[in-house]
């Protein structure tokens, strides 16, 4: 007997008894079944909502929901960088937008795209590069345009230009309409959430170093304003936020520069973090590539590690390395995510693409630009429209990097 019969069933019952149990006879032999009529009616009614909101819920609980995200490495405006962009930008503005055309092209097909954010923005200090990066606002026109989502401020850089250094450079990512995670003005803030395509995705950013500058956090505020590179905080900030969003990504800037190899103590962490409830790790800092690994969690789940991305735009070139191409080439990691029903989102699929940073020169100077090498090698008709020198440094940036990411970590 299915809950309608029962409803009706009830409800008869209860009005025979109400009839049986009065001592006035009734007036209307049909009041009864006029009762009873209505009875019937008001269950039936009640039945079709508890129908409609039991198809409601099923069908929340099969909905899936997908999302498209796009993780790059390290973004460096060197000096000849800016000088590009003033003279491209008419000697008034800066425009870095020849610098990023290759990756707008890119990453248009992606709905979220998040980036390593490696300098400062201090419009009370000269432009300047390595050692200490200040840049032009303007850049964030160029990396807004390109479809960046998110920059990711926490890195051994982030107090280049001091205290109000870190400030205006958050003041100039937010005025683009750009998010940013890492660094704060005032309280210590270890992520952000964004929606994306309806999954919430929690993202963390860290600092191993600050290139001996950390006393210039002389404060317990100041402090606060850099997200440091710390076990026991990053257990304690993914497990504050771990039940309240779908997946997450932890950005940690770290390593040794220029090794193709992560520390011991790095891989012990990635690991860690992904046990905590970390879905994917991408670390930053060398300016080379190094290589990724699948890990299953205690508990379980799948997550990505990627030890380090690279640079996705800098002047640093291989003849000034000694030859070394791997300050040219860098990653982008491609994680596309599933979320069904109430479940937590995983990764459904994901891969690398190859970059390198090409240089060549024309009536504005010296222009260094990021090309993404999977459109040319997948496409012969599109390798023909770029030089031959650039499609010989997108396939050997390719095979490099193939080789080191296969060689995985132990």
């Amino acid at each position: 007997m299915n809950k309608f019969i029962k409803k009706i069933s009830f409800l008869i019952l209860t009005l025979v008894f109400l009839v049986a149990c009065t001592n006035k006879p009734s007036k209307n032999t049909s009041e009864m079944d006029k009762a009873i009529e209505q009875a019937i009616e008001d269950v039936k009614n009640e039945d079709k909502t508890e129908k409609s909101l039991d198809e409601k819920e099923d069908k929340s609980l099969k909905e899936k929901k997908e999302a498209k995200l796009l993780f790059g490495g390290d973004i460096l405006p060197h000096m000849p960088i800016n000088d590009y962009a003033l003279s491209y930008g008419g000697w008034e503005n800066y425009d870095y937008s020849p610098c990023f055309s290759d990756l707008k092209e890119f990453a248009k097909d992606y709905d979220f795209f998040m980036v390593n954010n490696e300098f400062s923005v201090n419009p009370n200090m000269e432009l300047s590069g390595y050692p200490t990066f200040n840049s032009s606002e303007d850049i964030y026109l160029s990396l807004k345009d390109m479809g960046v989502d998110v920059m990711t401020t926490a890195n051994n850089h982030a107090l280049d230009t001091g205290i109000d250094g870190l400030k205006s450079t958050i003041d100039a990512i937010e005025s683009h309409d750009i998010s940013h995670v890492g660094t704060s003005k005032d309280k210590y803030t270890p992520y952000i959430i964004k929606e994306v395509n309806g999954i919430k995705i929690a993202i963390f950013s860290y600092a191993e170093s600050l290139n001996g500058l950390d006393f210039l956090l002389d404060t317990k505020e100041k402090e606060e304003m850099v997200n440091r590179l710390d076990s026991e905080k990053i257990k304690e900030d993914i497990s504050e936020v771990k039940d309240k969003v779908d997946f997450i990504v932890v950005y940690p800037h770290w390593g040794v520069e220029y090794s193709s190899y992560p520390e011991e103590y790095q891989v012990e962490l990635a690991r860690d973090m992904i046990d905590w409830g970390a879905d994917m790790v991408i670390g930053n800092h060398p300016h080379v590539i190094q290589p990724m690994e699948e890990y299953e969690s205690k508990d379980g789940r799948k997550g990505i590690i990627y030890y380090s991305l690279g640079n996705l735009l800098s002047n640093q070139k291989a003849e000034a390395f000694e030859g070394d191409y791997r300050v040219e080439q860098g990653l982008l990691v491609e994680a596309n995510i599933e979320k069904i029903g109430k479940n937590k989102a995983n990764i459904k699929s994901s891969r690398y693409h190859s970059t390198v940073v090409d240089r060549s020169y024309d009536e504005y100077g010296t222009l260094d630009k990021t090309f993404v090498a999977t459109p040319y090698l997948e496409d012969s008709e599109k390798a023909s429209s770029i030089d031959e020198g650039t499609l010989y440094l997108l396939n050997l940036a390719d095979q490099m990097n193939t080789e080191t990411i296969e060689n995985g970590v132990d």
